[in-house]
């Protein structure tokens, strides 16, 4: 197996594990939101195992931001194992300020969120993450800087390894 194979297997279980993380928030606030409806058809157990996983979005709210610091510093690390040719830089800054401008648009609909009136009670249990989607953007050029300085720093000599 290459080394491109195993960038390629790296970023797919990031964003596979991310949106296991985000499906996993989002199902526990459907199922506490609609906790009466469901009465009759789980039991006192699992209702409270229901009502434990709904309390536990504190612990969420610290999860969501470190899990993503921490696949930003995973991106920056593949870095060194990608071999290319200055030639491409031109393209990874375009490429760079197309993901800034998507990244600023959905930090713009997160901070929506956050200020709509109905979504006040289910966004203030999440208060740390609010906050890191709405500065996405900044976190974005940041990652996509220091990747970018990785990669043609390693191809100019700048960087031995």
């Amino acid at each position: 197996m290459n080394k491109k194979s195993n960038i390629l297997n790296i970023i797919i279980l990031l964003f596979l594990l991310l949106s296991l993380i985000f499906s996993s928030v989002i199902g526990l606030k459907i199922l506490k939101k609609f906790r009466s409806s469901a009465e009759d058809i789980f039991s006192t157990d699992e209702l409270e195992n229901i009502d434990k996983g709904g309390d536990a979005f504190e612990f969420m709210d610290l999860i969501l931001p470190i899990s993503l610091i921490i696949f930003g510093v995973i991106f920056i690390f593949t870095a060194f194992y990608v071999k290319t040719s200055p030639a491409y830089m031109l393209l990874s800054i375009f490429l760079l300020m197309i993901v800034m401008i998507v990244s600023s648009i959905i930090g713009n609909i997160i901070g929506a969120l956050d200020q709509a009136d109905s979504l006040q009670n289910e966004t203030t249990s999440l208060d740390l993450s609010m906050n890191f989607a709405e500065k996405i953007p900044l976190y974005t050029l940041i990652v996509g800087g220091l990747f970018l300085l990785v990669l043609y720093g390693l191809w100019s000599g700048w960087i031995g390894v």
